[in-house]
């Protein structure tokens, strides 16, 4: 699965949507891999904009250090969007560096606030040509990214992608069985494997 986000367009978003336990952060990890990311991983802290302005900025800074941090500070303390001061300079900080990035927001379903929800929309709509952001979530958001898709620069995959056909599933009963930090029985593991739950 790793080889379909290697189509990904730059720019261009990979969304992830599947309920928990899907695999979506190990495909994503998988992918990822040795590459500098800016990983942030969101919790419902992150309806503040503030703190999300904060943590956003850091880990661009931590995968790129020509990231300047104090653009941060453009979101206006106990407001309820990032704003569009913040989003343009993010998006030019990102534009002047002129290299590749590799943004990934996972666990997008944790921001519900619609104002800062739809600053990130907007994020993602206009990043600049040398950005890919991966995103994932639990259930489908209000994105508005049917123009991404119409144009070719979206990649989609859901809880059917992520699951194993069944000699996949086979497979990984068999590497399963003979895995000596394997905890479950192997018909556990097959059922994990295909997506059902043991017992049923």
């Amino acid at each position: 699965l790793t080889n379909v986000f290697e189509s990904l367009p730059s720019p261009g978003v990979a969304l992830l949507v599947a309920p928990a336990g899907s695999g979506k952060s190990v495909l994503m990890s998988d992918w990822v891999d040795d590459r500098e990311a800016c990983w942030v991983a969101l919790t419902a802290t992150h309806n503040d904009p503030t703190r999300l302005a904060a943590d956003l900025t850091e880990a661009l800074h931590r995968s790129h250090p020509s990231f300047d941090t104090a653009v941060a500070r453009l979101v206006a303390p106990g407001g309820e969007r990032l704003g569009d001061l913040f989003l343009d300079a993010v998006t030019a900080e990102l534009r002047d560096m002129g290299e590749p990035v590799l943004l990934v927001l996972d666990d997008l379903h944790h921001v519900s606030d619609p104002p800062v929800l739809g600053d990130l929309s907007r994020l993602l709509r206009e990043l600049p040509d040398t950005v890919q952001a991966v995103v994932s979530s639990r259930w489908d958001l209000p994105l508005g990214l049917g123009q991404m898709r119409l144009e070719g620069s979206m990649l989609e995959l859901r809880s059917a992608d992520l699951a194993f056909d069944p000699f996949q599933a086979i497979a990984a009963l068999l590497l399963g069985a003979h895995s000596h930090t394997c905890t479950l029985p192997p018909y556990g593991i097959y059922c994990q494997a295909i997506g059902c739950r043991a017992g049923q």
